[in-house]
C-alpha cells in the first residue's frame, strides 16, 4: 500500500468512529433520563400507595396526609384534595408544628374549585391572617369576591395581588372584569387589554368585557369591532350579535343589523332573554326598512314566545293594518318627498270634481301644510290642509295654532288630519271654528280611494 494513503485512510476511520460516538451517547442519555424519571414516578407512586396503606388503620396520621393531600392537589383532585387539607386545617389547632398557611391556603383553594364559596373564604382569611400580602391568597380571594358579585371587595384584593405580580393574565381579567362591573370603564380597560394580550386562549369573557366598556363608553366603532369578532363564539356570540345589531341600527344600517340578528338567532341553546330581544330588535330593523312584513312575521314569533314583551302586541296592531294598506304605510313610514306627494293627492281627492290649485306647501318635523285654491261650479275658497303624521292624541294648542295660521292666510276653512286621535280639548275648541277633524279611522276610508297610480287632477 502506497505511503501516501495511510493518512486518508486513519482520518476516514476517526471520523466513522466519531460519528457513531455522537450517535450513541444521545440514546444513552435518554435512556439514562428516562430511567431516572422512571424512577422517580415509580417512587412517588409507591410513597403515595404506602401512605393510603397507612391512614387506613389511622385517618389522622399527619405525615400520610400530607403526602397523600399534595399527590392529589397537584393532581388537580380537589374533592379528595380538600378532604385531606380540611382535616391537617383541623390538625394545626394542636399541632402547632403544621405549615397552618399552606394548609390553609390549599384547603382555601380546593373549596374554591368545587363552588364550596363560604367554607373557601373561611380558610383564605386564615391564610391571609397569616400571609397578609402573598399572591396567591390575594388572587383567590380576590377571585372569590368576584365570583360571588362582591366587586368593590375584589378590586380591593385583586390590585394588592396586582402589586405582587403585574404580569399574573388571570389577575388582570378578574380585576378589569370587577371594575367594569361597578361602571368604571376606563380603568377597566387598562386592565383587561393587558390580560388579554397575557392570555392568548381563555380571554373571550375579557374581550367581551372590552366590548361593552367601550359600548358604555361611546366608542361604537371600537366595540362593534370586538362584537363582530365575537359572533360566532358559542358563550359569547349571542349576546355580541345583539349588541352588533342595536350598534348598526344606531348607524342607520340596517341590513347589517337584520345580519347581526340572524347569527344570534343560529345559536344553539339561546337564553330566553336573549332571543326574546333579539327578535324584538329584529322586527324594529325591519321595520325601519320599512319592510312590514318581515316586520311582522318576528314580531309575531315574538309574541307567541314571549306575550306581552315591550310594546310587542301594540306594534303588531299598528302595522298589520299598515300591511293591508299600503297608502296608510307610506303616510306613516314614507320619506317626507313621498308623504308629501301622498297629502298632494289626498286634497285632490277629497275635491275630485274641483279645480285645485296647490298655492304653498310647508313641512315641519311635527305637520305638514298644504294651501289650495279650490273652485267649482258653486264656490271658490282658499282652503288650509294640516296633515299630522303621528298616531297619538293632537291637544288643543296645536289647533289653536293652525287657527291663527288660518286667519293670517285668510283661508276660509281648514282640515286637521292625523293617523291617531284628537284630544277632547281639541274638539271643543274647533266647535264654533271652521275647521274639521279627521282622525284615523275617517283617514283610513279616505286613504282607501286614493289612487296613486293616477294623475292628481283624475282622483
Amino acid at each position: 500500500m502506497p505511503l501516501d494513503i495511510v493518512p486518508i485512510l486513519i482520518a476516514i476511520i476517526l471520523i466513522s468512529l466519531f460519528a457513531l460516538l455522537l450517535m450513541f451517547l444521545p440514546s444513552k442519555s435518554r435512556r439514562t433520563s428516562s430511567s431516572k424519571a422512571g424512577g422517580k414516578n415509580k417512587d412517588t407512586s409507591a410513597l403515595v400507595r404506602n401512605a393510603i396503606k397507612k391512614l387506613a388503620q389511622n385517618p389522622r396520621d399527619t405525615h400520610s396526609l400530607l403526602i397523600v393531600g399534595d399527590y392529589y392537589y397537584q393532581q388537580n383532585e380537589w374533592e379528595k384534595a380538600e378532604r385531606i387539607y380540611t382535616n391537617l386545617l383541623d390538625q394545626c389547632m394542636t399541632n402547632t408544628n403544621l405549615d397552618k398557611f399552606e394548609i390553609a391556603l390549599r384547603d382555601g383553594i380546593c373549596k374554591l374549585k368545587l363552588n364550596k364559596n363560604e367554607e373557601a373564604m373561611k380558610s383564605l382569611f386564615v391564610a391571609r391572617s397569616i400571609k397578609r400580602d402573598n399572591f396567591e391568597v390575594c388572587f383567590n380571594l380576590g377571585y372569590l369576591h368576584y365570583k360571588i358579585k362582591e366587586y368593590e371587595k375584589a378590586i380591593s384584593i385583586l390590585r394588592q395581588a396586582v402589586l405582587q405580580n403585574q404580569e399574573h393574565g388571570e389577575t388582570l381579567k378578574y380585576l378589569g372584569l370587577a371594575l367594569h362591573k361597578t361602571g368604571k370603564n376606563r380603568d377597566a380597560l387598562n386592565y383587561l387589554k393587558r390580560a388579554v394580550d397575557l392570555l392568548p386562549q381563555g380571554n373571550k369573557d375579557a374581550l367581551f368585557a372590552m366590548g361593552e366598556c367601550f359600548n358604555d363608553m361611546g366608542a361604537y366603532d371600537r366595540a362593534l369591532k370586538i362584537f363582530t369578532h365575537l359572533r360566532a363564539d358559542p358563550e359569547y356570540g349571542p349576546q355580541a350579535s345583539l349588541y352588533a345589531g342595536i350598534i348598526h341600527i344606531s348607524m342607520s344600517a340596517y341590513d347589517q343589523a337584520i345580519s347581526d340578528f340572524e347569527i344570534a338567532l343560529k345559536h344553539q341553546n339561546l337564553k330566553p332573554e336573549i332571543h326574546n330581544e333579539v327578535l324584538y330588535r329584529m322586527g324594529i330593523a325591519y321595520l325601519k326598512q320599512q319592510n312590514i312584513s318581515q316586520a311582522l312575521q318576528a314580531l309575531r314569533t315574538l309574541q307567541s314566545r314571549s306575550p306581552g314583551y315591550k310594546d310587542t302586541q301594540s306594534l303588531i296592531n299598528r302595522y298589520q293594518e299598515m300591511n293591508a294598506n299600503k297608502n296608510l304605510q307610506t303616510y306613516l313610514l314614507a320619506g317626507q318627498g313621498d308623504f308629501v306627494t301622498l297629502c298632494r293627492k289626498i286634497v285632490f281627492s277629497m275635491y275630485s270634481k274641483s279645480r285645485i290649485k296647490i298655492v304653498d306647501i310647508q313641512a315641519t318635523h311635527d305637520y305638514t301644510d298644504i294651501l289650495a285654491d279650490i273652485e267649482n261650479s258653486k264656490w271658490q275658497d282658499v282652503i288650509m290642509f294640516r296633515f299630522f303624521r303621528s298616531t297619538g292624541a293632537t291637544g288643543e294648542l296645536i289647533l289653536r295654532d293652525f287657527h291663527a295660521k288660518l286667519k293670517d292666510t285668510k283661508a276660509g276653512k281648514g282640515f286637521c288630519i292625523t293617523a291617531g286621535t284628537f284630544t277632547p280639548e281639541a274638539k271643543h275648541f274647533v266647535e264654533a271654528r271652521l275647521i274639521d277633524l279627521i282622525e284615523k279611522e275617517k283617514l283610513n276610508v279616505i286613504l282607501n280611494k286614493v289612487d296613486t297610480n293616477k294623475p292628481e287632477t283624475m282622483q
